[in-house]
């Protein structure tokens, strides 16, 4: 009996250090995969679509009821080109620069840090935010803390500001 209960204990110490082991292994690699797989993380709705419109193709401009340009009556005589003036663009009003403080939690994947300062009105797309985020290499370096960013910072001088580049 009392081999059996050595037995036990033995055993049930290597069964506590291989359950350990292994929720330790489960929660790096759970860290691990949430910064390394951000897009996968990032739900449809948030990421950022297309704005490219097709110009309209010739059939639906005829059924909207406008005249086709350049259409030739007689061949023989070409029509003059119309050329109306360009307008002068008009010059934009400075708009005064407005710093938002964010504060990055510690241990923030790249995917929470998005999502931060999206919600702050930093950035417009976290997909873009990720994506420059790791070609430049920069998604570990990433840091926690509190920030001034300024909304005349574009996406790379926010990234060097987290990142303490």
């Amino acid at each position: 009996m009392e081999k059996l209960k050595d037995f036990l204990y033995d055993i049930s110490d290597i069964l506590l250090a291989l359950f350990i082991i292994a929720i330790m292994a489960t929660v790096i690699s759970w860290k691990f995969a949430g910064s390394f797989e951000a897009s996968a993380n990032i739900p449809a709705s948030q990421e950022q679509l297309s704005s490219f419109q097709p110009a309209e193709t010739e059939a639906e401009q005829n059924q909207t009821g406008q005249a086709e340009p350049n259409v030739i009556e007689n061949p023989a005589e070409e029509p003059e080109p119309i050329t109306e003036p360009e307008p002068e663009p008009e010059p934009e009003p400075e708009q005064p620069v407005v710093y938002t403080t964010v504060k990055i939690p510690s241990g923030s994947t790249g995917v929470r840090i998005a999502g931060i300062l999206k919600d702050s009105g930093i950035i417009d797309s976290t997909t873009d935010f990720i994506n420059r985020t790791e070609a430049r290499g920069l998604s570990s370096k990433l840091q926690s803390g509190s920030f001034k960013i300024g909304s005349d910072m574009d996406l790379d001088e926010i990234i060097d500001k987290l990142t303490g580049q």
